[in-house]
């Protein structure tokens, strides 16, 4: 995806990580979430590549497949020309300490150990050098981070700015070809966030390669290259210079290649038994639902404007409050956005819902019937899935 010409050569020398076709659906019960839809990728030395977008649009989930976290339930992921999709969990346990750094959202520090002590962890993990030069290579990287005076305290005695510092100075312990950062601003305020992000550019520069995973518009400015992604696709790439956007593109997609859910039920069936384990039996797919939400409404107090007002619960036995259920609607990849519309008229044949009656309240009648999944106040209907399939 990178817009920089050069050689074929140059270009397998330069390339760190690549995606091919990369889909995730997981199946949760009778329910099954489509996170990632089709994912081409390919991320060169040196580059910091940001992947933007709302909760719940497959960012977390397509870093956790770069990194060797989880399994694609379609497609390929190669870093550094071998095929991770291929390795067994011990295989990807030694290569995720070797070459691949990461940086979480709430650091991630063990909590009784010293900064120094946290750097030192992947070189223990690693057993290559002494403990003398595992203390020494954790000190540079404390220096270069800026907290060589900060290397004896303890998570709870540094700022959030210092843990996330000390999270990056251990990502870059065993000198990892690919550094992945999932939400690296988001729990830190808008000064800490400016100078966290210069020092990954920094270290940008020094030839550390990032990925970041993002919804805080100000990460990209920091960059070099900005992906977005939208339900479980990457829809614009942005190419950014001194903190500007210099050029832009839409990323066009093949939709044919978009698997049924029936070949994605049987690539994770597959997937279970070749690792020995056992799957609960799928039910149909007119049975499968998404992600937990029976279609019952349900009245709800509204604090703000102290009225109460129509929602959405999930099943009686594990009922919701509102809140949740908003959170949940808002957060999940929908699956029905891959039924066509002629399937779709169908089902609501069935269900006596006639095409020639208002969107409205077509919508609000398919969630009641539990067809969709949605929430609607007034005559305001909420549900992401429609808008995807329009």
């Amino acid at each position: 995806m990178n817009t920089t010409v050069m050689s074929p050569k140059t270009k397998k020398k330069n390339l760190i990580l690549r995606t091919v076709n990369l889909h995730k659906t997981y199946l949760l019960g009778a329910n099954a979430v489509a996170a990632l839809r089709g994912v081409d990728l390919e991320i060169m030395k040196q580059e910091f590549v940001t992947i933007m977008g709302p909760s719940g649009c497959g960012k977390t989930t397509l870093l956790n497949l770069l990194g060797g976290l989880d399994y694609p339930t379609r497609g390929k992921v190669f870093l550094e020309d071998r095929d991770l999709t291929r390795f067994s969990d011990n295989e990807l346990a030694d290569l995720r300490r070797d070459r691949i750094g990461y940086v979480f959202q709430f650091y991630n520090l063990l909590p009784l150990m010293s900064a120094l002590e946290n750097v030192m962890i992947p070189l223990h993990f690693k057993g290559v050098l002494s403990t003398q030069q595992k203390k020494k290579r954790a000190m540079s990287l404390l220096s270069m981070v800026g907290l060589a005076d900060r290397a004896k305290h303890t998570p709870s005695e540094l700022s959030g700015g210092e843990q996330q510092r000390v999270a990056i100075a251990r990502a870059l312990a065993n000198n990892p070809a690919l550094i992945l950062l999932d939400e690296p601003t988001g729990d830190l305020d808008s000064k800490t966030s400016r100078e966290v992000l210069q020092l990954i550019r920094d270290l940008n520069d020094k030839g550390a390669t990032f990925v970041a995973s993002t919804h805080d518009k100000r990460v990209p400015l920091f960059a070099r290259r900005n992906l977005d992604i939208l339900d479980g696709r990457l829809v614009r790439e942005k190419i950014i210079e001194n903190g500007e956007v210099v050029s832009e593109r839409e990323i066009k997609h093949d939709t044919q290649q978009d698997l049924d859910l029936d070949e994605q039920i049987k690539l994770i069936k597959a997937r279970f038994k070749k690792r020995g384990k056992k799957l609960k039996k799928i039910p149909s797919i007119d049975k499968i639902k998404v992600a937990g939400m029976s279609g019952k409404t349900v009245k709800s107090f509204d604090e703000e404007d102290g009225e109460m007002r129509p929602g959405f619960k999930g099943d009686e036995k594990d009922e919701e409050d509102l809140e949740d259920a908003f959170t949940e609607i808002e957060n999940i990849t929908r699956i029905y956005r891959k039924i066509t519309l002629d399937k779709l008229a169908k089902k609501l044949e069935k269900e006596n819902v006639s095409l020639q009656t208002p969107l409205n309240d077509v919508l609000i009648k398919m969630i009641k019937k539990g067809i969709i999944n949605g929430y609607f106040e007034d005559d305001n209907v909420f549900i992401r899935e429609m808008e995807a399939e329009q």
